[in-house]
């Protein structure tokens, strides 16, 4: 995604937003690299038990099932999508593509 916008600000000229789009994308990898580091490569704390409340095994039941429903049922949610979209861009809209 952020290809595309970088490509369509220097597309209209906007270099200079271009260039700071990119460069706090850098700095946001620096963020990224602090998850995967803290799963990854540092030892794990202690866990603290969760309180296991009725309403909270109600929402991530319900959550579970609709994650479970949409994995099997994709192509209406997908339809309406395609349906909401003014138009899907083909390679060649894309000259920074090619």
């Amino acid at each position: 995604g952020k290809m595309w916008i970088f490509g369509s600000a220097l597309q209209a000229g906007a270099i200079g937003l271009a260039v700071i789009g990119a460069v706090n994308s850098v700095v946001s990898l620096f963020y990224y690299v602090r998850v995967i580091k803290a799963m990854y490569i540092e030892p794990a704390a202690t866990q603290a038990r969760l309180p296991r409340s009725r309403s909270l095994r109600l929402a991530l039941a319900l959550c579970t099932i609709g994650l479970f429903l949409l994995g099997l049922w994709q192509g209406p949610w997908l339809d309406l999508t395609a349906r909401s979209l003014p138009m899907v861009p083909q390679a060649a809209d894309l000259p920074w593509l090619l």
